[in-house]
């Protein structure tokens, strides 16, 4: 990782002339945060990585409730469509997404729409967030290299 990139030429120069009481795993690659934030970041998994432990746990927390209330919502869904059109009996139909309505009722329809939109502005969020951590990730850096030059 080529520190300088972070400081100024002045920085630079007194950067080259000091020993560091850190090592390079303190810093933290610009790659390793986008991949983070990107395959993990729904999980809270980045901001773990940064040090933001309550973040990172309302994140996870925040998906695995989204998820889990929409699989719960479809599984009641698909539950009480197999009950009103008797498939038990064997009867074969095709299922329409109005025969599902007029089975559970708009409300539990309503519902479901509400929890979908939920998890798009969520994964939203996380996009949004993923650059948060990535300029978070380039702050704590400069950080790091600024108090060593400072000393």
């Amino acid at each position: 990782m080529e520190f300088t990139n972070y400081l100024s030429q002045n920085e630079a120069e007194k950067f080259e002339k000091i020993d560091f009481v850190f090592s390079n795993k303190d810093l933290l690659e610009k790659k390793a945060i986008i991949l983070t934030s990107t395959f993990l970041g729904v999980f809270g998994i980045d901001r773990f990585v940064l040090g933001d432990k309550v973040f990172g746990v309302v994140k996870g927390i925040t998906f695995v409730s989204i998820l889990v209330s929409i699989f719960s919502l479809l599984f009641v869904i698909t539950a009480k469509v197999y009950e009103v059109y008797g498939f038990a009996t064997g009867q074969s139909r095709t299922i329409t997404w109005a025969d599902n309505v007029a089975v559970i009722g708009q409300g539990m329809a309503n519902a479901m729409y509400s929890l979908i939109g939920l998890l798009v502005g969520y994964i939203a969020f996380v996009i949004v967030d993923g650059f948060l951590c990535y300029y978070k990730n380039m702050e704590l850096n400069y950080k790091l290299l600024a108090s060593q030059i400072n000393m």
